[in-house]
């Protein structure tokens, strides 16, 4: 996670100068664009992708849980003893998705835009979520050339719960109340403009689904129907919010319940 956690800072921070620091640069230097879209693309690269983990059947049989009666180990003891795959490997892939979408990072980008809107090349907002949603849904634009089965999906176990959780943080960020602050307008615009997106490309790849297996099929199947709910939820409460002169609140359009199962 130091990785990480370093590639995410150097793709929405500024170099920050102090009085009586050496040289003589401007107080606030922006980090060059495309080094930020390179640590962009090193926090998605390693964290989304099922291939970097090097996760074989032959490694994962090797896996077991060690139980020891120490501080490390005491709560594996009443565990099966066998490593969870996907409860590991979902964690990290949804702290990474956080670590770019959170408010504070996002309204770092969004002040640079303003900050740096003399340079020729800067990274923004949108930049971001279209990198995002290009790194967790590469499926929806690949050849489906199959025969693939549940056993050999054309859209792994792992990526689905990945594209799940991508789903439900848009879903957050579509939200009037997102607590994204000064961002939150854009946030929510930009966010309900790639759950639209999301539901036609589904929608076109469920045209070949005779060609998909059933987990794909399903997966995307309930994708695609709780998206057109939820932007239909969004169009009532608007028209009910501007009706009424505003107030109330809105739980996730009213699928929390959906898209937590």
């Amino acid at each position: 996670y130091t990785g990480l956690a370093l590639g995410q800072n150097q793709y929405t921070a500024c170099q920050a100068d102090r009085r009586g620091d050496p040289g003589d640069r401007e107080p606030i230097v922006p980090i060059d664009a495309d080094q930020q879209r390179a640590a962009l693309a090193f926090v998605l690269d390693n964290m989304m992708l099922d291939e970097n983990y090097g996760l074989t059947p032959d490694l994962l049989r090797k896996m077991p849980v060690d139980k020891w009666y120490d501080e490390g180990g005491m709560r594996a003891l009443t565990s099966s003893g066998v490593f969870t795959i996907h409860d590991r490997i979902g964690g990290m892939q949804k702290s990474a998705l956080l670590m770019v979408t959170n408010p504070g990072t996002i309204n770092s980008v969004y002040d640079n835009e303003l900050r740096d809107s003399d340079l020729e090349d800067i990274l923004t907002v949108a930049e971001v979520m279209n990198t995002v949603r290009s790194a967790i849904w590469t499926e929806l634009n690949g050849d489906v050339d199959g025969p693939y089965t549940a056993s050999k999906p054309y859209v792994s176990s792992l990526r689905r719960d990945l594209q799940r959780a991508h789903m439900e943080r848009l879903l957050e960020m579509a939200s009037p109340d997102n607590g994204f602050g000064a961002s939150s307008n854009t946030v929510s615009s930009l966010a309900r403009m790639k759950l639209s997106g999301l539901h036609d490309d589904i929608e076109t790849m469920l045209d070949r689904r005779s060609r998909l297996d059933d987990y794909t099929v399903a997966h995307l199947s309930n994708m695609h129907e709780i998206i057109g709910r939820a932007m239909d939820y969004q169009y009532i409460y608007n028209a009910s919010d501007m009706s009424s002169g505003g107030g109330g609140s809105m739980m996730l359009f009213g699928l929390e319940n959906e898209a937590s199962n």
